[in-house]
């Protein structure tokens, strides 16, 4: 038998623990041999003296006994990495059995794999006969040098099979990790692809759904316009026949008398003998206090019979159709070639194929036009055309017809000057006052200066000329603005 023939495979394949201290310290040994039998030749050969001869010996002897001291150092050492190299291994051993199981109870529940399970059983097995004969190892190394190396080459052995089997568990478990992972991915893959095609399509759908609604509340939006628009043109052409249809001298004369019916009780006070009596005093002071009273006792008076018999003319079936054409046509660009700049502030009017006018807006347009071109105008004609017993009466009769049309201007200012303001003013401005000549006759004229002030009609009375009045008689002023809004009311639901 040859002893230098390996016994097992993996017998000339010692650890990287175990290679530094199984060379040096025999190397080491021979080498302190050959050098005795040097010396001893050498002493030999050169007759040295015996005391010479006795310090070798005792040199030998120590030299023996740090041999001795060495070699045991030496297998203590190897005892504790052998252990210490078992629990590491036994400690890989048990986590990697423990990793498989619950790899494999995840991966696969139904498929088993048979070449992986037998090698755990393997290497628990051979895990075991290490721990069992570590022990053994543990006892015997210290007796002899042949049981430390037979120890040392089977242990070498058992490494190498545990390196093996551990390799091919590793490798099992890679590929089927790495199969898993692959399969995985593909799936989660499909998955997040799928899922970003619905939101896409999601988002597709909702925004196709929210113009296809757009688009139906902008057609029904169309349609409904064009009704408007189509009723709009068909009155306003059916109310500009009508007014063609009638000269225009008789349309002057049905203005004045509508006018001369609103004012038909004014007239009768102030032509009443109490207000001849008033007028009939010798050298009238106008300053006076009782006189001052008078006139604001009258002026209330005027006031409330002038608006309450206007709110009452102005109810359905009673106005009369010409004066709803009239407002009516008014609301056209066409028929307001020029307009107060308190109007075209806060409105524009009907173009072709436009609809932009708000209700507020339509009051605006159709209440200047009964106050100011239709009402305040005749009624200066009206009065211009009485007769007067002195010229006291007719110019408190003219004081009085102005502080009605303040007041109408007061009123209008007030309720719309919150309005919003156009963007840009398309009409052409003009501008009103009122003019009394020398026979103390009333004209309203058109000025080029406008007012910026928002006057409709300069040369009316200031709301601040009434504020003590209105201060004194609150209930009288609230009960004026209602009725005004009542007959703003009244003109809008007519057109």
């Amino acid at each position: 038998m040859n002893p230098n023939k390996p016994l097992f495979l993996g017998q000339n394949h010692r650890s990287y623990l175990l290679q530094p201290q199984e060379v040096q310290p025999r190397s080491y040994s021979v080498q302190i041999q050959n050098n005795r039998y040097s010396i001893e030749n050498d002493l030999k050969q050169s007759h040295l003296a015996q005391s010479h001869l006795e310090h070798q010996e005792r040199l030998q002897q120590f030299m023996a006994a740090q041999n001795q001291q060495l070699k045991q150092q030496l297998i203590e050492i190897e005892n504790r990495q052998l252990k210490l190299q078992n629990e590491l291994l036994s400690q890989q051993v048990q986590k990697i059995q423990f990793d498989l199981e619950n790899t494999l109870k995840l991966i696969s529940k139904k498929k088993k794999i048979p070449s992986i399970q037998q090698n755990l059983a393997k290497l628990s097995q051979s895990s075991n006969f290490s721990s069992k004969y570590q022990k053994q190892h543990s006892l015997s190394i210290a007796s002899s040098d042949t049981k430390e190396e037979e120890t040392q080459r089977f242990n070498d052995k058992n490494t190498s099979k545990n390196e093996a089997i551990e390799f091919q568990i590793s490798e099992n478990f890679e590929n089927l990790n790495h199969k898993q992972f692959n399969n995985g991915n593909r799936q989660s893959y499909k998955i997040q692809k799928s899922q970003r095609r619905k939101k896409r399509l999601k988002k597709y759908v909702i925004v196709v759904l929210a113009c296809i609604r757009l688009l139906w509340k902008q057609r029904i939006k169309i349609k409904e316009n064009r009704l408007k628009l189509k009723k709009i043109k068909e009155k306003f052409e059916i109310a500009k026949q009508k007014l063609l249809a009638i000269p225009e001298e008789n349309i002057r004369n049905l203005l004045s008398t509508w006018v001369n019916d609103l004012l038909e009780e004014i007239i009768q006070i102030l032509n009443s003998e109490q207000f001849y009596a008033h007028c009939d005093t010798p050298n009238y002071n106008a300053n006076k206090e009782e006189n001052i009273v008078y006139r604001q006792e009258l002026i209330i008076k005027l006031t409330i019979n002038f608006f309450d018999r206007l709110e009452y003319m102005t109810r359905d079936n009673i106005l009369p159709s010409l004066i709803i054409d009239l407002m009516y046509l008014s609301l056209f660009y066409s028929q307001n070639p020029k307009v107060s700049l308190f109007v075209a502030k806060r409105t524009n009017f009907y173009v072709k194929n436009t609809i932009k006018l708000s209700n507020q807006q339509e009051m605006l347009i159709i209440s200047e036009y009964i106050f100011f071109r239709l009402i305040i105008q005749y009624m200066l004609k009206i009065f211009n055309q009485l007769k007067y017993k002195n010229d006291t009466h007719e110019k408190l009769c003219k004081f009085f017809v102005t502080i009605i049309a303040s007041f109408i201007q007061i009123l209008y200012i007030d309720f719309f000057e919150d309005m919003k303001f156009v963007k840009q003013i398309n009409v052409q401005l003009y501008q009103r006052k009122i003019v009394l000549d020398e026979k103390l006759k009333a004209y309203l004229l058109e000025d080029d200066k406008i007012d910026e002030g928002e006057n409709l009609i300069l040369g009316l009375h200031d709301r601040s000329q009434f504020e003590q009045l209105f201060q004194q008689q609150m209930d009288w002023i609230t009960q004026m603005g209602k009725t005004f809004y009542q007959i703003l009311l009244n003109l809008h639901n007519q057109i």
